[in-house]
């Protein structure tokens, strides 16, 4: 009898504290064009760590505990859409995100733009002198010829 008491209450104990989960699904378009965000993030606006990324047709899903959840959408160059969820069904939430940020070309040079045009110099090897004096020395002396000889290209006559 006592098996019995025990197994029917800790069986009717772990049915009331059972929490019940949802899916919530849907595709990510654009909204100009209606085309599939591929690889479009979506989370949950908080310090739970919860998202997910759309796949190759723009369809995502994740599955959380019954609440209420803000979900952020996001793509590159996009504005992010920021929706509050009541989850306490399965639920199916299509979303289009309208382009947002445009970004500039980034440019990134080390020289003149014009420098390799106007100069008449080829070939120009710049030798720090940090560099000079990590290389091994005869007699405790640096000797800038034999330094120049161990550059690569440089071959001695």
């Amino acid at each position: 009898m006592r098996i019995l008491f025990v197994t029917i209450f800790v069986s009717l104990f772990s049915f009331c504290s059972a929490q019940r989960t949802y899916t919530m699904n849907g595709y990510l378009t654009e909204k100009g064009s209606g085309e599939s965000l591929i690889g479009a993030n979506i989370y949950v606006q908080s310090n739970t760590n919860i998202g997910t990324v759309s796949n190759n047709y723009g369809f995502y899903s994740i599955t959380l505990i019954e609440g209420e959840y803000d979900f952020v959408f996001s793509y590159t160059g996009y504005k992010d859409v920021i929706k509050h969820v009541i989850l306490n069904a399965n639920l199916s939430n299509n979303i289009s995100l309208g382009s947002g940020l445009l970004l500039d070309e980034v440019v990134i040079t080390s020289e003149e733009l014009k420098k390799n045009v106007q100069s008449t110099e080829m070939g120009t090897q710049i030798m720090n002198v940090e560099t000079i004096k990590k290389l091994p020395s005869l007699f405790g002396e640096i000797d800038i010829l034999k330094s120049l000889q161990l550059m690569p290209g440089v071959s001695s006559a």
